[in-house]
């Protein structure tokens, strides 16, 4: 074996070169093999059929551009996979420290955004103080289902609060009645939102807004939003919390849906 036969050349069989490559994924829609050429900065695809080896991404360089295909850059990927549909690989671009997203049919790469288990965001417009950590809400809490919305990238959203008080009650004064937008497992969907209100009228409550992404990871997603009431006797005798949590599913498409109306988030 010859320790130093290594390169950065496409071809076929013995004739392609690789350096230190790491990560493999075998892609079973188009039945091929991704492979991380670690040290040569690209991500190369190689036909088993035909034996060929060719650069899939990167230019070679050792930076950090997401871009198209051919101008995009790594340093150092390390492991890889691809998602069950076929269409996204994921790549752990080592020393950006930096999960990188390539679409396999825009043939474009971006970058995922990153949430640690408090909920702040590591690499994505918002600063980790700015962050709130969602509180849990009880488990008698009601979860309700709400139909599905079809929405398309750029397209606004609305959800009107529309939740009523226990006859002779009120809001707590001194403690913040709220709502949190989560969506677990694409936080994606959260880039450059508003995460988190107050509820300070009851009589008026907050419309909240949430714009789907230009660059969609995923054509189907689940937005929570979590509601807490707080409120007490009129007397003020007795203090209590309603919790609430609604669950929209989304179904993400290019086709453009223009603007709808807020969906109303109530109890039924």
């Amino acid at each position: 074996m010859n320790l130093f036969a290594f390169g950065d050349v496409d071809g076929v069989g013995m004739d392609a070169k690789l350096q230190h490559p790491l990560g493999v994924t075998w892609d079973k829609k188009r039945n091929l093999l991704y492979v991380t050429d670690s040290y040569n900065h690209k991500i190369k695809v190689v036909d088993p059929k035909t034996k060929n080896c060719t650069t899939l991404a990167g230019t070679g360089d050792a930076s950090n551009i997401s871009s198209s295909f051919t101008e995009s850059t790594f340093n150092e990927p390390g492991g890889l996979c691809i998602g069950e549909n076929g269409q996204l690989l994921y790549v752990a671009d080592t020393n950006n420290h930096q999960i990188k997203v390539m679409d396999l049919e825009t043939k474009t790469i971006s970058v995922l955004p990153v949430f640690t288990s408090e909920n702040a965001m590591v690499d994505g417009p918002f600063l980790a103080e700015e962050q709130k950590t969602v509180p849990k809400l009880p488990k008698s809490a009601p979860v309700i289902s709400l139909p599905p919305v079809a929405a398309s990238p750029g397209q606004t959203l609305q959800f009107k609060l529309r939740l009523d008080l226990p006859s002779g009650t009120k809001l707590t004064e001194g403690v913040a009645s709220c709502w949190f937008l989560t969506a677990e497992g694409n936080e994606w969907l959260l880039q450059g939102q508003t995460p988190s209100g107050e509820i300070e009228n009851i009589s008026n409550q907050p419309t909240i807004s949430l714009q789907v992404p230009g660059d969609c990871l995923s054509p189907e997603a689940v937005v929570s939003i979590s509601v807490f009431l707080y409120y007490c006797s009129a007397d003020g005798s007795a203090c209590m919390m309603k919790g609430i949590l609604f669950s929209q599913p989304l179904q993400i498409t290019s086709a453009q849906h223009g603007s709808s109306a807020p969906v109303e988030l109530k109890k039924r």
